[in-house]
């Protein structure tokens, strides 16, 4: 290749066309410098040699520890102009949780026979006197070659779509053939049909926030995943702008799997109020509307995804992605994923559906306490004791380990996926760290049939102060928690567990006196706008929405060519709300 580049010969000078020649921008933290992946893997047509693109991982690590004089930083802006800008891209003094600014990856086309092993070594022994104060790291998954990318789809893939295209078929000829269960006309219809009344109570406006809380949660989801790939402004993830009070909304999704959480105790305990079925039955009917959907996304994970795309981080996603399932699929199946998988440094299968089994078990827990627990007044008192008490887990850790209040995503975090922070697998993910919400959800919804016993049924006036109230409530517990995320802040052992503890019992409150308000008041404009019937057919397609987006959003992230300029405007342009949705339908 060497030879042939010295003489101009096309297929050399097209290997080098298609490498990053040279980093720039890394003291803005533009970590990636992808050359053309495209251009490389096509060269490999008229290379001798044949092509293989890969991603080399240079580190740089000219000083150990802080430079006496250097202050805490996040961006550049902050610093000195005199400053020593080696000291910089070392990372020294740089505020915790945040990627040195020497981390970079650059796109090299090499010959196909570069193990990358091989090539790490070339690379590192020909950086010569540097070679101390630069690390290069080149793993099998940073390379691709042209045979892989463009090879045709294995069998099991198109055993998979085999599979996909037969449902899809037998779903499309079940009215013909008369079948039921499969008919697609009848579950269209089924979901044009406005929601049945609970104990008396029109809950069409909760379907409306299950939709509402959906889409804000898929945003979050796509503003988390974008760390992960190449994008030009990291300055977005760092301490001071995650602790500003207009960035939290993005960080803060765990409280809207907490909305989740309340809507389905709620549920839960007015449905328990009838008693009509008993808990097995409920148990297999829950299991048969969650698990088929569940193991086709999940066989997708392990089969169709790593076939489903190509691009210059492919690889590396797909590894991240779709080898844990191979393990711990059963885990997930099992529901019990959210304490069963490979712990810290090891990505879960399906990370965002650690909210899945924490719904099962608290299902059951939920109700086993329905069935004990007594009606009337007395159970509200011991649901109240029992949702105080389930936030104690969460408060003393917080105590004992002096962890922070809430689950921070640093820059750190947010680039490498959430496997890296031990605080995921021990604060955020176990159900007996989530049980408040549900509990709280309980306890509203044995108690809102006693309220219109009692012929409690606020005014249109009183309706509206009210819904108006607790969403601002709900707002200020979003941006009143936004200054925890700066990490520079000195630990407060006493905040921590006030906020671990007071969160969501304050966020659940709202949510009773919104959800309240709304069944139990008079008709508002807000009523009308939840209650509105598109709405309220959306929200029976939350399940599979949440599960389809995900890895969809994580699919588009790794197929891109070059780095991105995040904007809040790109977030929303490119959010696959809709090819979502679409695949909701198709799956119902």
């Amino acid at each position: 290749m060497e030879q042939a580049a010295g003489s101009r010969a096309l297929w050399a000078v097209r290997m080098l066309d298609a490498s990053a020649r040279e980093a720039s921008g890394l003291l803005h933290g533009v970590r990636y410098h992808l050359g053309s992946f495209d251009a490389c893997i096509s060269a490999a047509e008229m290379s001798p040699v044949g092509t293989r693109y890969c991603l080399v991982g240079v580190s740089y690590r000219g000083h150990q520890g802080s430079t006496p004089g250097t202050k805490s930083w996040e961006m550049v802006s902050e610093l000195s102009p005199h400053q020593n800008a080696s000291d910089i891209l070392n990372g020294a003094g740089m505020a915790p949780g945040l990627l040195p600014l020497g981390d970079a990856r650059l796109a090299l086309c090499v010959p196909r026979s570069c193990g990358a092993s091989e090539l790490q070594r070339a690379l590192q022994a020909g950086l010569g006197e540097a070679a101390d104060a630069v690390r290069v790291t080149v793993l099998p998954e940073y390379c691709q070659e042209h045979a892989v990318v463009t090879r045709p789809l294995s069998t099991r893939a198109k055993l998979f779509w085999i599979l996909m295209a037969t449902l899809t078929a037998t779903t499309i000829a079940a009215p013909a053939l008369g079948w039921k269960s499969w008919d697609w006309r009848r579950h269209l219809r089924t979901l044009r049909v406005p929601d049945p009344a609970v104990c008396g109570l029109d809950l069409s406006a909760l379907s409306g926030i299950r939709t509402v809380n959906a889409m804000l949660l898929l945003g979050m989801h796509h503003c988390v995943l974008m760390p992960r790939t190449a994008i030009t402004n990291y300055d977005l993830f760092t301490n001071q702008l995650q602790a500003r009070t207009d960035h939290p909304l993005a960080y803060r999704s765990v409280l809207f799997v907490d909305t989740f959480y309340f809507l389905a105790g709620l549920l839960l305990g007015l449905t328990s109020l009838n008693k009509k079925e008993p808990f097995w039955k409920l148990l297999a009917n829950r299991l048969l509307r969650v698990v088929p959907v569940y193991a086709a996304v999940l066989l997708w994970y392990c089969i169709a995804m790593p076939e489903t795309s190509s691009g210059p981080l492919w690889a590396e996603f797909v590894k991240a992605f779709s080898d844990p399932c191979k393990r711990w699929w059963w885990t997930n199946l099992l529901f019990v994923n959210n304490y069963v998988n490979g712990g810290l440094g090891e990505p879960m299968c399906m990370e965002h559906s650690w909210s899945l089994p924490v719904d099962m078990q608290m299902f059951v827990v939920g109700s086993l306490v329905s069935a004990l627990v007594p009606g009337g007044v007395p159970g509200l008192r011991t649901l109240g004791v029992l949702t105080l008490l389930s936030t104690l887990p969460l408060s003393l850790s917080a105590l004992w380990g002096r962890w922070p209040g809430l689950v921070r995503f640093t820059q750190s975090t947010l680039s490498r996926g959430p496997q890296v922070e031990p605080l995921f697998f021990l604060a955020y993910i176990p159900t007996h760290m989530r049980a408040a919400p549900y509990l709280a959800g309980l306890l509203a919804g044995r108690a809102l049939p006693l309220l219109k016993e009692r012929g409690f049924h606020p005014g249109h006036a009183s309706s509206l102060l009210a819904v108006l109230g607790s969403v601002l409530c709900l707002g200020a517990i979003i941006f009143a928690t936004a200054p925890l995320d700066d990490l520079r802040r000195p630990h407060d052992p006493i905040g921590a567990v006030m906020v671990a503890g007071l969160t969501p019992l304050a966020w659940s409150a709202s949510l009773a006196v919104l959800v309240g308000s709304l069944v139990l008041g008079e008709q508002t404009v807000v009523r009308s706008f939840l209650a509105w019937q598109p709405l309220v057919t959306l929200s029976r397609l939350t399940f599979a929405m949440y599960l389809v987006s995900y890895p969809l959003q994580a699919v588009l992230n790794a197929s891109i060519r070059s780095p991105i300029h995040l904007t809040i405007s790109f977030v929303v342009r490119t959010n696959e709300r809709c090819t979502a949705l679409l695949n909701e339908y198709i799956t119902c």
